[in-house]
């Protein structure tokens, strides 16, 4: 599969200042980790950075100005709250063939028959799930049809067909969609026995007799 690739440049400078001059500049500090190494400090083209995480990928091809490429994993990313700026991009180099575990962005796809024959509502519990795999079976995203659930169905970790080579980490029995009645079916289904409760007489205790009672002789 061929990875997003991503201009690196090494950056000397570090602290608030010397981060606020490079976003200026178009740049996200960033900084890259390998096994047993302490991390290298970078600075990454935030366009280019943009288009990546918006496609939802995990891993990246960075390179430097000497042409030299490094497989990276996307580790951590800081965002300004607020301006959703990006702040900071923490990267984890992988070698080819290396097991890792990602959150894999889940796209539902079709109309359930329970939906559209049904007159039920669709559901979407979760929108990724975590999954173990070699850094070269990874995939940006997984397409999950939904057309086949029927009224009252639900869809689980188990039943995905996952690509080869990658292995989820998530609970089997995880729910992530279902197809529910609407909510006006069943609160028309409600026992009459139910609805009775709540019209029951008002309990009154002793000392709010009384109360009503004083008020009465007023």
């Amino acid at each position: 599969m061929v990875r997003a690739e991503l201009p690196a440049t090494k950056r000397e400078e570090s602290g608030s200042g010397a981060a606020g001059r490079l976003r200026k500049k178009g740049f996200v500090p960033a900084v890259i980790y390998s096994h047993g190494n302490p991390g290298e400090k970078l600075a990454v083209e935030r366009r280019v950075l943009d288009r990546i995480l918006d496609a939802g990928s995990h891993v990246v091809s960075l390179r430097d100005e000497d042409g030299n490429v490094r497989r990276a994993l996307i580790r951590e990313v800081q965002v300004q709250p607020v301006s959703q700026q990006l702040l900071h991009i923490d990267f984890q180099e992988v070698a080819e063939h290396e097991a890792i575990e990602v959150a894999l962005r889940l796209v539902f796809r079709g109309e359930p028959i329970g939906v559209k024959e049904g007159g039920g509502v669709l559901d979407i519990l979760k929108h990724e799930i975590d999954v173990a795999c070699p850094v070269d079976a990874v995939v940006d995203e997984l397409r999950v049809d939904v057309s086949g659930l029927e009224l009252g169905a639900s869809l689980h970790v188990e039943e995905l067909v996952l690509p080869e080579g990658v292995k989820a980490v998530s609970p089997p029995d995880m729910m992530l969609a279902s197809v529910r009645r609407p909510r006006e079916a069943v609160e028309e289904e409600v026992p009459a026995a139910e609805t009775e409760v709540a019209a029951q007489p008002e309990v009154i205790g002793e000392k709010e007799r009384e109360e009503r009672a004083k008020e009465r002789e007023e």
